[in-house]
């Protein structure tokens, strides 16, 4: 299925595949050529954040595409590659709606986010992160 996650796209030499829960009102851009996938806001988003240096600072992009965003209900994010695994949770309105967890059990974290050894979070003014596994 061509309009439905995870979206896939290569940059640099690398596989990355995207999912997004929200609704992205800012303007973004449209790939030139591109097929149905490019009618949703969450394949313009994943297209927005691969222009940026994704895979080689991939949290300076997360920050400085979904720091510039200003109208949208959610930016929860799944970004993964062979090497990288990256959540975002971030919300606009409706937190009990948006809101991730993350599950923990005897041996650390082994949900949503942080499941493997060196996961590093980070958690900004509001309660939201952007976590990491590499």
């Amino acid at each position: 299925m061509e309009n439905a996650h995870p979206f896939s796209l290569d940059v640099a030499g690398r596989t990355w595949f995207f999912c997004h829960n929200g609704t992205v009102h800012d303007p973004l851009p449209t790939p030139a050529g591109s097929g149905v996938a490019a009618t949703t806001d969450s394949y313009r988003l994943f297209f927005r954040l691969a222009g940026e240096s994704l895979g080689t600072d991939t949290s300076a992009a997360l920050r400085s595409v979904y720091g510039s965003l200003a109208d949208y209900t959610s930016l929860n994010t799944f970004l993964l590659e062979e090497q990288e695994l990256w959540a975002v949770c971030r919300w606009a309105k409706d937190a009990a709606y948006y809101t991730l967890y993350q599950s923990e059990a005897d041996g650390g974290p082994v949900g949503l986010v942080g499941a493997a050894p060196g996961a590093r979070r980070s958690v900004d003014g509001m309660g939201q992160w952007i976590c990491a596994s590499g």
